[in-house]
C-alpha cells in the first residue's frame, strides 16, 4: 500500500520533468537560427533536467542539440565534441534517429572545415540508415547536405539533382524551414552557374514569406539576392538587400554568413564609388574571414592530436593483447607441467629426478614472473610520463600561441595597411621604424617564452627567484607599446624601484602580459591603464592594474573567482579585437600555482582593476 502511494507521487513528477525536457529541446531548436543566446539558455535548462533524471539517452539528446547550436554559431570544435559524445551514447542502436543525427552533425563539421569528401562519405552512410527507417524528412536533409558539398566541389549538376531530390521528399510547407533552406541553396547553385534568372526566382520565392523565415535563412536569401542585383547593375537595390542580410546575420552571430554578407557590401560600395564604406566592410569581412581561418586551423590541429592519441592508444592496446596472450600460454604450460609432475609423484624410482625438475621449473617461473612484473611496471611508468609530457606540451602550446597572437596581429595589421597603400612616404618610413621595433620586441618576447617553455617541457614546475617587480612591469609595458599607441591609450607606471618579489619569473611575465593585453583590449580609444603598488596590513606586496575600460558584469567576475580552471567565453574588445578566452585562465592558473592571490574590482562602464597580491614570505618592499 505504501509503495503504491509513493509510486503515485513519483511517476507524475517524472513524467512532468520529461515533458518539460522535450519542450525545452524544442524551444532550443526553434531559437538556434534566430537567437544563439536564447537557444543556449533553453539547452542549459534541459541539461539540468537530464542531470537530475540521470538518463544517458537524455544526455545524448542534449549533446546533439548543443552541437547543432554551436555549429550554427561557428564553434566547430565544440560542436564536434558534442556530436561525438552523442554518437558514443547511441552507438548500440545505429538505426536510432539520434545516432543518425550525431553522424549528420559530424558531416556538417567536415563541411565547415572544407573537407567535402569526408562530409559526403559521412552523409552517404546516414542516407543508407535513413532509407532503412524510411524517414522522409531525414532523407530530405541528407540530399540537401549532399547538394551543398557537391556545390563546393563544383559538381553543379549532381548538386542540383540532390537538392531537387531533397525538395521532392517535402510537401510545400512555408512553416518548414528546410523548405526555405533547400530553395536558398538551389538559388545559390544557379547563381554559381551564372543562371541569374533562376537564382533570382528562387531567392524571391524564399523571401515572399519572410515573416516565417528564421534569421539564418533571411541572411542567406537577402545576401544572395543582393549579389544578383549587383550582377544586374542595380546597385541601390543590392545595397538595401545586403544591409537587410547584415542585420539578420548579426542577430544569428554566425561567422560564415557575416563573412559572406560583409564581402557583398564591400563589393557593392566599391561598385558605387563609395570607397570609405567599401573599406569599412572589407575590414569587417577580413575580420570574419580571419576568425573562420583561425577556427579551421585550430580544428585541424586538434584533429591531428586526436589521430596521434588514437594511434598511441592502439599501440598500447596491441602490446597489452600480446602480453595477455603470453600470459595465457604460460598458464597453459604451467598447468600441463603440474599435471606431469603429479604423475611423477606416483613413480617412486624417478621421484628425485622429478623433484629436481620441479625446483628448476619454479625458479624459471619466478624469474619470468619477475620479468613480467618489471615489464608491467615499466609500461605503467611510460604511460604516466607520456601523460605528463602531453599535459606539458598542451600547456606550453596554449601559452605560446596565445601570448604571441597579439604582437603578431599588430605586425600583420601594419603590413596590411602598408600593402593597401594607406601610408605616404613619410608615414611609410615611420611605419617601418614601428615595424622594426615591434619585431625586435616580439623576438625578445618569443625568446623568453621559449626559454620558459624549455624549462616546462618536462612538466609544470614553479621555479621561484628574487627579482625587481617594477623592472618586469616596465618591460611588459614596453612590449605592448604599439598596441596601446594604436588605440591612443596612455599606460602609466608609478614606478617604485625597490619593489622585489620571489616568484616564478616566466609565470609572472605571462600574467602581466595577459593583464595588460586584457586592459588594452577592453579600454576604448584615448583611455588609460595605470600600474601602481601598495602594501596591505599583512605585509603583502600588491600590484594594481587599473583601466578605464568597459568593465565586467558580475557573472564574469564570479566565473573568474570560481575554483574551476576552465576557459570563459571569448568577448570582443572595444575595437572588435578577437580573443580565445584563454588569457585570464592562464593568469588564474599561474597565480594559483605560485601561491599568490588575484582580486578583481570591476563595474560595467567604469573600468576594471586587477590586484595581484604576493605572499608575505616571498615578497619584500624596501622603504
Amino acid at each position: 500500500m505504501v509503495i503504491s502511494v509513493l509510486l503515485g507521487l513519483v511517476e507524475p513528477t517524472y513524467a512532468s520533468d520529461i515533458d518539460t525536457f522535450h519542450l525545452l529541446l524544442e524551444k532550443a531548436a526553434k531559437n538556434q537560427y534566430d537567437s544563439k543566446d536564447s537557444a543556449f539558455y533553453y539547452i542549459s535548462q534541459a541539461k539540468d533536467i537530464s542531470a537530475k533524471l540521470g538518463g544517458r539517452k537524455l544526455q545524448g539528446k542534449v549533446a546533439n542539440r548543443e552541437g547543432a547550436i554551436h555549429y550554427i554559431a561557428g564553434n566547430y570544435q565544440i560542436a564536434l565534441d558534442k556530436f561525438v559524445e552523442a554518437e558514443n551514447i547511441f552507438q548500440k542502436d545505429k538505426n536510432s534517429p539520434d545516432y543518425i543525427f550525431a553522424l549528420n552533425g559530424r558531416g556538417l563539421i567536415y563541411l565547415g572545415q572544407k573537407q567535402y569528401k569526408d562530409a559526403i562519405e559521412m552523409w552517404e552512410t546516414t542516407l543508407q540508415l535513413n532509407q532503412k527507417i524510411n524517414d522522409s524528412t531525414a532523407l530530405s536533409k541528407n540530399h540537401f547536405n549532399l547538394g551543398i558539398a557537391n556545390t563546393e566541389l563544383k559538381n553543379f549538376d549532381l548538386a542540383l539533382k540532390n537538392l531537387k531530390m531533397g525538395l521532392g521528399y517535402l510537401k510545400p510547407d512555408t512553416t518548414n524551414q528546410l523548405w526555405f533552406m533547400i530553395k536558398n541553396r538551389l538559388a545559390k547553385t544557379y547563381f554559381d552557374l551564372d543562371d541569374i534568372l533562376m537564382a533570382e526566382k528562387y531567392y524571391k520565392e524564399v523571401l515572399s514569406d519572410s515573416a516565417k523565415l528564421n534569421n539564418w535563412e533571411k541572411t542567406f536569401a537577402y545576401t544572395g539576392l543582393a549579389e544578383v542585383k549587383q550582377r544586374q547593375g542595380k546597385y541601390d537595390r543590392a545595397l538595401s538587400l545586403a544591409h537587410q542580410g547584415y542585420e539578420s546575420g548579426l542577430l544569428v552571430g554566425a561567422f560564415w554568413d557575416l563573412d559572406r554578407v560583409t564581402n557583398a557590401l564591400a563589393n557593392i560600395y566599391e561598385a558605387k564609388g563609395d570607397y570609405d564604406r567599401a573599406l569599412t566592410f572589407n575590414k569587417l569581412h577580413k575580420s570574419y574571414s580571419d576568425s573562420l581561418y583561425s577556427e579551421s586551423k585550430d580544428f585541424q590541429i586538434a584533429a591531428l592530436e586526436l589521430k596521434l592519441a588514437k594511434s598511441d592508444n592502439e599501440n598500447l592496446r596491441a602490446e597489452k593483447e600480446i602480453m595477455d596472450d603470453m600470459a595465457v600460454r604460460k598458464n597453459f604450460i604451467l598447468s600441463l607441467l603440474i599435471m606431469v609432475l603429479l604423475g611423477f609423484v606416483f613413480i617412486a624410482f624417478i621421484y628425485r629426478k622429478s623433484l629436481n625438475h620441479k625446483e628448476a621449473f619454479n625458479k624459471e617461473l619466478k624469474k619470468k614472473n619477475k620479468a613480467i612484473q618489471k615489464q608491467k611496471k615499466e609500461i605503467s611508468q611510460k604511460n604516466k610520463t607520456l601523460n605528463q609530457l602531453n599535459e606539458a606540451k598542451t600547456r606550453i602550446f596554449s601559452v605560446l600561441t596565445h601570448d604571441l597572437r597579439s604582437p603578431i596581429n599588430s605586425i600583420k595589421q601594419l603590413l596590411e595597411l602598408q600593402k593597401e597603400g594607406m601610408f605616404t612616404q613619410e608615414e611609410t618610413d615611420q611605419a617601418l621604424d614601428l615595424l622594426y621595433e615591434q619585431i625586435v620586441k616580439t623576438d625578445e618576447m618569443m625568446a623568453k617564452l621559449l626559454h620558459w617553455a624549455n624549462q616546462q617541457i618536462e612538466g609544470a614546475v614553479v621555479r621561484p627567484q628574487r627579482f625587481s617587480l617594477s623592472k618586469e612591469v616596465e618591460e611588459v609595458i614596453d612590449l605592448y607599446e604599439f598596441q596601446a599607441q594604436a588605440k591612443k591609450i596612455n599606460v602609466y607606471h608609478e614606478i617604485i624601484e625597490d619593489v622585489e618579489v620571489i616568484f616564478d619569473k616566466g609565470d609572472l611575465r605571462i600574467i602581466l602580459q595577459n593583464l595588460l593585453n586584457n586592459s588594452i583590449k577592453f579600454t576604448p580609444v584615448e583611455g588609460e591603464v595605470r600600474f601602481s603598488y601598495s602594501c596591505n596590513s599583512a605585509g603583502e606586496i600588491m600590484l594594481h592594474v587599473k583601466d578605464s575600460g568597459v568593465g565586467m558584469d558580475q557573472d564574469q567576475i564570479n566565473f573568474l573567482k570560481g575554483s574551476d580552471l576552465k576557459m570563459m567565453d571569448s568577448v570582443m574588445g572595444t575595437e572588435k579585437e578577437k580573443g580565445t578566452g584563454l588569457g585570464l585562465l592562464l593568469v588564474k592558473q599561474f597565480v594559483i600555482n605560485n601561491g599568490a592571490n588575484l582580486e578583481i574590482l570591476s563595474k560595467e562602464g567604469e573600468g576594471t582593476e586587477f590586484i595581484l597580491s604576493f605572499p608575505q614570505e616571498v615578497a619584500e618592499l624596501q622603504t
